[in-house]
């Protein structure tokens, strides 16, 4: 697998006994930091592995934060190869059982690449062998006798209120045509729906179309730079979107 950026994931994933796939969606690891809850995080890996659920790394799966970063993370920190080969151990076995997606970077990783103009992310993806997402990406997931889309992105806003980071990932519907979009960044966890109306050409009649906006949550604890900055506390944790192969059906578990 090359370093070069995968603009479109064309995938067909198979199913369970129930007739599904499902996809966790997991980043703002933020592996290295303080407040990072790695065993929480690995219990959660854990489990995505058992059930074979597919794994996407929505970004910031490291920390490394450097003398110029907000805050004082550059000393509250593991070592940048430490963090490394550990964000490498926790995605080899995905990839190995053919249930990594791929791997976005995110603001954290970008870091890096703005001091030393060293790609982390895609050297990551380089070592594994899989798809190296960039900061955005969208994908035709083919699952059974049905069809999605979803645009997945690691995110960029300020926003500090459950309402306007919600509102962070339903602003992409503005000029994103996806049937799900996958937003991280704010730390949030959270899913919400909206009808869109639609033509049906095939029948001739106005329709209405279901999409979906996650935020896909962290797994950095409460503490450090947030606390300081009088930002409220946020779950822990990552969403498993549900795909289903008879219907189509979209469903969020947080």
């Amino acid at each position: 697998m090359s370093r070069r950026r995968v603009r479109l994931v064309d995938v067909r994933l198979p199913v369970d006994e129930k007739g599904r796939a499902r996809i966790a969606a997991c980043g703002d690891w933020h592996l290295g930091a303080r407040h990072c809850m790695e065993e929480k995080l690995d219990e959660f890996l854990a489990m995505c592995l058992e059930k074979g659920i597919y794994l996407l790394c929505m970004g910031d799966q490291l920390e490394m934060a450097h003398k110029t970063s907000v805050g004082a993370g550059v000393f509250e920190q593991d070592d940048p190869d430490s963090q490394i080969n550990r964000v490498i151990d926790k995605l080899r076995p995905f990839q190995e059982a053919g249930l990594l997606i791929g791997v976005h970077d995110g603001n954290h990783e970008k870091r890096l690449f703005k001091i030393a103009g060293v790609n982390i992310t895609a050297l990551i993806c380089q070592t594994l062998g899989c798809r190296y997402l960039n900061h955005a990406a969208f994908h035709r997931v083919l699952v059974g006798k049905q069809s999605y889309t979803m645009f997945t992105t690691h995110g960029s806003s300020g926003a500090r209120l459950p309402w306007t980071k919600i509102k962070a990932a339903m602003d992409q519907f503005r000029f994103v045509d996806s049937d799900l979009i996958l937003y991280g960044h704010t730390h949030g966890l959270d899913h919400t729906t909206q009808l869109f109306r639609v033509v049906d050409k095939r029948n001739k009649k106005v329709s209405h179309r279901v999409r979906h906006a996650c935020l896909t949550g962290s797994w950095l604890g409460y503490g450090g730079y947030a606390e300081q900055k009088n930002m409220p506390p946020v779950p822990i944790g990552s969403p498993i979107v549900t795909l289903y192969s008879e219907q189509n059906e979209i469903r969020v578990t947080l």
